[in-house]
């Protein structure tokens, strides 16, 4: 019987997962180490993942808005490489009239 390939989305699941609940992940000290969780209806379904997080763009991966948010639907996104890297914890932020922006731009 011939190998199905699971669904493109099913590695970002199961990748979120392992970060937030399994110790022995190497990102793990990152995310649940962190306090950072999976939302329960996506820890309960990827076919909710999949619906809420909608078409993903080419070359896009997950990201989370708040980068000290759990995963959800209200705090994720497809995201490009470059919007990633300046959403992180240690991206320097500035703040110009009341507007935050991050130091690179």
């Amino acid at each position: 019987m011939p190998f199905k390939n699971p669904h493109p989305f099913y590695s970002v699941w199961m990748g979120m997962k392992k970060r937030c609940y399994k110790p022995a992940t190497v990102q793990f000290a990152d995310y649940g180490g962190r306090g950072i969780k999976v939302c329960q209806r996506w820890l309960d379904s990827f076919q909710n993942f999949v619906d809420d997080m909608g078409p993903r763009p080419p070359g896009y991966s997950i990201d989370r808005i708040d980068c000290n948010g759990d995963y959800s639907p209200d705090n994720c996104r497809w995201a490009s490489r470059k919007t990633q890297q300046r959403n992180r914890r240690d991206s320097r932020k500035i703040t110009v009239d009341g507007v935050e922006f991050i130091a690179a731009e």
